[in-house]
């Protein structure tokens, strides 16, 4: 079973509480129906938060929980985020093809959501016009990106996804 964890990113400290507990896909997708949000590991937030933002991985020297260094936005110089404000829009089969939950190979990860007002820095796939952009890998209707790199002011609040009660964690 997944554990959902919030925590608060206020500048006088972190604060945990426990939201909701979810043990498959369609749960999460639920939860995160109308958010746009970014995954990382757990050892990638706390760079992001030492550094105070995220950064695109344009040259690669970050590892890619996705295994992928053919993105479509990180070769477009962006940071990916999920976009799951219109999900119910979407096909049946189309938001499991890139489940947020595939790369939880881990005992953690965080679910990293912006607030409303980053969405005016949210970049969408355009018509892929190259043969090698057609190559990229990207997910229609749910992926979407934000150019260079965006301050963690623009974060509403971060989900720490465990695969187990944090306690047993080591």
């Amino acid at each position: 079973m997944l554990i959902f964890f919030t925590l608060s990113l206020k500048l006088d400290g972190i604060v945990e509480e426990v939201i909701v507990e979810i043990d498959s896909f369609s749960q999460l997708k639920e939860a995160m129906k109308g958010k746009v949000f970014h995954v990382t590991s757990m050892e990638s937030l706390l760079e992001i938060k030492k550094s105070g933002c995220f950064l695109n991985n344009l040259s690669e020297n970050r590892s890619s929980w996705f295994g992928n260094t053919n993105g479509y936005f990180r070769n477009k110089g962006c940071i990916s985020f999920f976009d799951y404000r219109k999900i119910d829009d979407c096909p049946e089969w189309l938001p499991g093809r890139c489940n947020p939950l595939d790369i939880l190979r881990h005992d953690s990860m965080a679910l990293l959501v912006i607030k409303p007002e980053a969405y005016l820095k949210l970049v969408v796939p355009g018509r892929r016009e190259t043969s090698k952009e057609r190559k990229m890998n990207l997910v229609p209707m749910i992926e979407v990106g934000i150019k260079s790199s965006l301050s963690l002011k623009l974060i509403e609040c971060a989900y720490l996804v465990y695969k187990k009660s944090p306690a047993t964690i080591k």
